[in-house]
């Protein structure tokens, strides 16, 4: 079965899959798939033992030999299919997403792991569709993306918190990236743009939709 884009994944990344090209979309819709997955993982353990036996599943399933792997799972077949053995670049994916699992408050260590890891997706996309050297800017726009995303989903002295340990990436500028990676180019401008208002929604208003369709128009 192939893994069709739902109303599961967060409206940003549904509208930023809405730009991507064709050939490079069912990668990037199998790795938001997994991101959103783990981060229900996550949100509905009901202890951290429940949430790191999830997560060691995955970790052990990323890494194994293709055809090694269980099969059955959509969004693991289509990682297999699309990623192949470059998915297993995705366990530090499921390595940021454990470290949410830490006790309030997260320390500095656990935000940049969790930033990082998820910012992993979009370096790996970039070498997927052949961009290798550019994949550090990516990597960038994947870590502004993920930072705004965590600001989103806190407030008052935590949001605080998490912005003082990650000034590098709250004061970071747009990334410009090739066209056919406009759907990462997207999604980390949207989060530059929430992270400058303080935090939030990273679509808040109409404002940001017209930006999503300019810059999925003219990537600017």
């Amino acid at each position: 079965m192939e893994l069709q884009p739902t109303d599961a994944l967060p409206l940003p990344q549904r509208l930023a899959l809405a730009h991507a090209p064709a050939d490079l979309k069912p990668a990037a819709l199998a790795a938001f798939a997994l991101d959103t997955r783990l981060a229900k993982f996550v949100a509905q353990a009901s202890e951290p033992l429940v949430g790191q036996l999830r997560l060691a599943w995955w970790r052990e399933q990323l890494c194994k030999p293709v055809g090694d792997r269980a099969s059955g799972d959509v969004i693991l077949d289509s990682l297999s299919a699309h990623w192949g053995a470059a998915s297993c670049e995705l366990t530090a994916l499921v390595d940021g997403w454990e470290r949410m699992l830490d006790e309030p408050p997260l320390p500095e260590t656990a935000i940049d792991e969790f930033v990082s890891g998820r910012a992993t997706m979009f370096s790996g996309l970039a070498a997927l569709a052949g961009h290798g050297e550019g994949a550090a800017v990516a990597r960038e726009s994947g870590r502004q993306w993920a930072l705004a995303d965590l600001l989103a989903h806190v407030s008052g002295s935590e949001r605080d918190a998490i912005m003082a340990a990650s000034p590098n990436i709250a004061h970071g500028r747009d990334t410009r990236l090739p066209r056919n990676l406009r759907h990462l180019a997207i999604l980390g401008s949207l989060g530059r743009r929430a992270i400058v208002r303080g935090g939030g929604p990273l679509i808040a208003g109409r404002r940001d939709l017209l930006h999503i369709m300019r810059l999925g128009m003219f990537g600017r």
